[in-house]
């Protein structure tokens, strides 16, 4: 009960302040030029850093791998939600706001991919629990912020957005340990989390839910 008048008192909130429409020039910024440039240069850091490792078994046990794969996999699906629409079906607020709460994720995706040591011209130690830390600050504060700013559903999943990030604060905290014992393994087991959730997140959002039923 507390949840639904929480919720109705944001959509007022949404209704009055996030007006409709679009800032195309900030817009076009944002998704044309900084987002894909940034997530793009992570992504292929990535591969980079596959290609250095010198066995397979390095590679399998290269927690940094499982980490900028979740963490790929969530910007990825990020970038699509300047498609989501607003709660009467009218086009986002993407304004000046939103476009500032872009920009902080951009910051924290790059952080996150500087702190598992992409950015480096050799295989460093990643640095997890920073990394885990970035996103989590994404999941928690910056996701939930761009969907207020933007006139859409702020609780939309947010269970599912409670077990990522309950994946993400175990990361945190279990990187702070000096001992690696329970990497990879761990680091496969939160990546899985992590990708399963934002896979079942993107694929429940009536944009691909609707092209689904629409090839059907």
């Amino acid at each position: 009960m507390t949840l639904n008048i929480l919720s109705a008192k944001l959509i007022a909130f949404q209704l009055k302040h996030a007006q409709s429409g679009i800032i195309v020039p900030l817009r076009d910024i944002m998704y044309g030029l900084i987002y894909p440039a940034v997530l793009g240069t992570g992504l292929v850091l990535a591969v980079l850093r596959v290609t250095k490792e010198p066995t397979a078994y390095a590679r399998f046990h290269d927690p940094a791998l499982y980490v900028a794969f979740a963490s790929g996999l969530f910007y990825t699906f990020s970038f699509t939600s300047q498609s989501e629409k607003q709660p009467d079906g009218s086009e986002i607020a993407y304004r000046r706001l939103a476009f500032l709460v872009d920009f902080s994720e951009v910051i924290l995706m790059f952080s996150c991919f500087y702190y598992l040591g992409l950015l480096d011209d050799r295989v460093i130690d990643p640095r997890l629990s920073p990394a885990y830390g970035f996103i989590l600050v994404d999941v928690a504060v910056i996701q939930p912020l761009w969907r207020l700013v933007a006139g859409v559903r702020v609780f939309d999943f947010w269970k599912w957005r409670l077990v990522v990030m309950a994946a993400l604060l175990a990361g945190l905290f279990l990187g702070l340990s000096e001992s690696s014992c329970f990497h990879p393994l761990f680091d496969a087991i939160v990546s899985s989390v992590v990708s399963c959730s934002i896979v079942y997140y993107v694929m429940s959002a009536p944009d691909f839910s609707g092209a689904r039923q629409q090839g059907a």
